[in-house]
Formats: C-alpha cells, sequence, structure tokens
C-alpha cells in the first residue's frame, strides 16, 4: 500500500465517522449527491465600499474531493442540517483530499 492510498483511506475515516455531518451537494446540472461534510468556522462578513447594508455571516465546510469529483462551482448548493447554503467560492488552501468551500445562507 503506498504512502499516498493511506493518505486517502485517513481522509475517508476522518470525514464518514469521526468529523462528518450528512449533507447533500446539489450541482447546476445533475443529480444531488449525499456525503458527509465538516464544519470549519463562521465569520461576518463586513460590506464592500460605500454600501449601506448590514454585515453578512459566512459559513465554511470541508468536503471531501471524491464525493463530487470535481471543485464545486460557484452558485451550486449545500444543505446541512435542513439549511441550504449558497456555495460562493472554494478556498485556495484546498489539497487533492479535502476541499473548503465558503458559503452563504439562502436558497
Amino acid at each position: 500500500m503506498s504512502l499516498e492510498s493511506t493518505f486517502d483511506e485517513v481522509a475517508v475515516v476522518l470525514m464518514n465517522d469521526i468529523w462528518g455531518t450528512d449533507a447533500v451537494f446539489t450541482p447546476r446540472i445533475g443529480s444531488p449527491v449525499s456525503l458527509k461534510v465538516n464544519f470549519i468556522r463562521e465569520f461576518k462578513e463586513l460590506p464592500t465600499g460605500l454600501s449601506s447594508t448590514s454585515p453578512g455571516y459566512t459559513k465554511s465546510f470541508e468536503i471531501l474531493y471524491t464525493d463530487i469529483g470535481r471543485l464545486p462551482l460557484k452558485g451550486e448548493k449545500l444543505t446541512v442540517d435542513g439549511v441550504t447554503y449558497v456555495i460562493d467560492s472554494v478556498s485556495d488552501l484546498q489539497d487533492e483530499r479535502f476541499v473548503e468551500v465558503i458559503v452563504r445562507s439562502g436558497n
């Protein structure tokens, strides 16, 4: 067994048996995918420019890359604990096992 395959197996065990929360990923095209996510953090996002809107809250979740086979796209959805989040971006910190998605509440 190679070191890479060992890391892949550890990632699956961590997500599915230790960290993971049930979720559904809904792509723009195709069928929804049931998977596990790991909540990373929530932070307050201040409005940019001269906007008079109030600050929003942004969350990020980790997903296994292998669960969807590609990087998620902006506008796709992630439903966790009955709340649907819209994917805003993918963190630059992702590796080939875990992908961190930054989401906003909303349908």
